[in-house]
């Protein structure tokens, strides 16, 4: 992600920094859910970030390649999906992918296409209806444990 926003070098000097961070390391021996859900978090900013080049609203780094919006929405949809599935908190980083669009939206009043905004919408409309079905299960078990049960 940092060699699509910032370039090759700055990329690098990232994911060394990363390397030696100590919570990093700390958090990866743990082997649960949480580094499952990291990796589907970067793929969501990444596909987020490679969707915004392709509208042209975020600037590229020295050689990104540009991608094609169907394949960007798609995999942020599907990584989003996969996050909100490995870890309930994953909550946040939509909601700051949303407030980042938001934000994006304000600032580019006049600028920003009518098609971007349906497109956003659908995305997060599709990841809730792939979260759904998680939803009602949740539900009717809380039900059930709780004794609310029919």
């Amino acid at each position: 992600m940092g060699k699509a926003i910032l370039g090759r070098r700055i990329a690098l000097c990232a994911a060394v920094l990363l390397t030696f961070a100590r919570f990093h390391v700390w958090w990866s021996q743990e082997m649960r859910m949480y580094m499952v859900a990291t990796l589907w978090g970067v793929l969501s900013l990444y596909a987020l970030v490679r969707w915004f080049q392709a509208e042209g609203l975020i600037a590229s780094g020295s050689d990104a390649q540009p991608a094609r919006r169907s394949a960007v929405v798609l995999w942020y949809v599907l990584a989003t999906a996969a996050g909100i599935y490995t870890l309930y908190l994953f909550v946040a980083i939509i909601l700051i992918e949303n407030a980042f669009f938001l934000g994006l939206s304000l600032a580019r009043r006049r600028s920003l296409q009518p098609g971007l905004t349906r497109a956003w919408i659908a995305s997060q409309l599709a990841i809730l209806a792939l979260f759904l079905p998680w939803i009602v299960l949740a539900h009717a078990h809380a039900l059930l444990v709780s004794g609310y049960a029919l």
